[in-house]
């Protein structure tokens, strides 16, 4: 899932082709991507349901800021 939500944010030009019914579908995986990144990190550092790693913390914060930071923004438009 997360490959995919990376590959249909990459390219601002992609977004401008995209059908409206996609561009809900890309948001919908982006968000997933990061909720369930989110869950990884709360395992550790909240719940303490996993033991701490700091290295899986921090690719989970880097893959949340990744999406964040993507583009995602434009697969807002007035037709979604």
């Amino acid at each position: 899932m997360g490959a995919m939500a990376t590959a249909l944010l990459a390219s601002t030009a992609a977004h401008a082709q995209m059908k409206p019914e996609d561009m809900v579908e890309a948001r919908k995986a982006g968000y997933q991507f990061m909720a369930w990144n989110m869950g990884k990190i709360k395992a550790q550092v909240i719940d303490g349901k996993e033991p701490f790693d700091q290295a899986k913390v921090a690719a989970a914060a880097n893959a949340i800021a990744a999406i964040a930071n993507s583009g995602m923004g434009a697969l807002y438009s007035p037709e979604t």
